[in-house]
């Protein structure tokens, strides 16, 4: 769902961006398992079953990190058992984290477009993403192009500032894309909008939920999952971006998958 998004954004069929930044940020990003301890703890007090042909008991709980979810709920990462995680939904997680990174932005004969406001390097320019933290947008390029920005589905024209290199620049627009116009090697670009909380109920399969939003980053769901609950995120409602410093990798192309 989300590969077909991305390609028929880039592809100018249909804009579907912002629905791109929700699934990434919320379900997708949710799916991706980080921590293997609950499963240990849910499972300690059952008795030892011998592996039968093609399985194995070997280090089960350390071995899944990293794996996608087959079943989810809206809440918890097991949450429908008895399934977990399967061999296609990993293959096409593991893609579609590719296709994310590829369709960030696009560039094209002296043309780079930001497409998705998320954290990225490139030959032309890396970008810093605040959000959920802030919404601010800072683009340090690295070669002299023509810039455009999108904007979140949350903000407006009118809401949306933009500076290169701290001096005020009137924008234009196209779209939802900011355009920014012509910059050079080291000049550094910030576009800032505001965020804000919001709360929703929403029902799904028959039952409410209560999302706490920042942006398009659900931070909180009420009521929580039981096994490996989703949108632990009390961390996004500060205001204050959270940094670390991380060696970042530039490919010389990009593989056309």
């Amino acid at each position: 769902m989300v590969a077909l998004a991305l390609k028929l954004s880039q592809a100018g069929i249909a804009d579907y961006w912002d629905d791109a930044d929700r699934w990434v940020r919320n379900q997708f990003a949710e799916a991706q398992l980080l921590d293997g301890d609950w499963v240990d703890a849910m499972v300690k007090d059952l008795p030892v079953t011998p592996a039968g042909p093609y399985e194995t008991i070997d280090r089960v709980s350390q071995r899944i990190v990293g794996c996608f979810a087959s079943q989810a709920s809206v809440n918890d990462w097991y949450g429908r058992p008895p399934e977990g995680t399967q061999a296609c939904c990993n293959g096409n997680g593991w893609r579609t984290i590719y296709y994310i990174w590829e369709n960030i932005k696009s560039y094209a004969d002296g043309k780079l477009k930001i497409n998705l406001l998320f954290n990225h390097a490139s030959a032309q320019a890396d970008v810093d993403s605040y959000i959920p933290y802030e919404g601010r947008v800072d683009v340090k390029v690295k070669k002299a192009c023509d810039l455009s920005i999108r904007i979140p589905e949350w903000v407006t024209r009118k809401q949306t500032w933009c500076q290169v290199n701290s001096l005020d620049r009137e924008l234009s627009w196209d779209g939802r894309y900011a355009l920014i116009g012509s910059v050079n090697p080291k000049d550094v670009v910030i576009l800032t909008f505001p965020i804000f909380e919001r709360a929703d109920v929403v029902s799904i399969k028959g039952q409410d939920y209560t999302l706490i939003r920042k942006g398009n980053d659900v931070i909180h769901i009420t009521p929580p999952g039981k096994y490996y609950p989703y949108y632990q995120r009390e961390k996004y409602r500060k205001n204050e971006v959270q940094r670390k410093n991380i060696q970042r990798f530039v490919a010389d192309k990009l593989i056309e998958w």
